[in-house]
């Protein structure tokens, strides 16, 4: 009894995981494989800077700001901001809430290959 109460919690608890993460990503908008600009300078608001994003090369340029709660990700692990050596050309993806599609909230980091 006691073991057949344990596996109907885990499948509630896993039930509103899934349920939780997918009202996440409906909310939750991206660019992938996109080339970055990432200028670090301090604006109104709290802003600590401007990402200027190319998805494509015929596609118009997006402007997002990133501030102290936007994740950066490098190599598969979050990093700080001063981590990137002052680094400003980027490639990978942006994710942003769909309610403020101008306000990056997770950047996914890959070094641009060179030509």
């Amino acid at each position: 009894m006691r073991r057949i109460l344990l596996f109907a919690l885990a499948i509630c608890a896993n039930a509103f995981s899934v349920a939780a993460h997918a009202e996440d990503e409906e909310n939750t908008g991206y660019i992938e494989d996109t080339q970055m600009i990432i200028n670090a300078s301090s604006g109104p608001n709290g802003e600590a800077g401007v990402i200027l994003a190319l998805p494509c090369t015929e596609c118009p340029s997006r402007r997002f700001t990133y501030n102290r709660d936007t994740v950066f990700v490098l190599g598969g692990a979050p990093v700080e901001f001063s981590e990137l050596g002052g680094k400003i050309d980027w490639s990978g993806m942006i994710m942003f809430p769909i309610a403020d599609p101008t306000r990056a909230s997770k950047v996914f980091l890959r070094k641009p290959e060179s030509p």
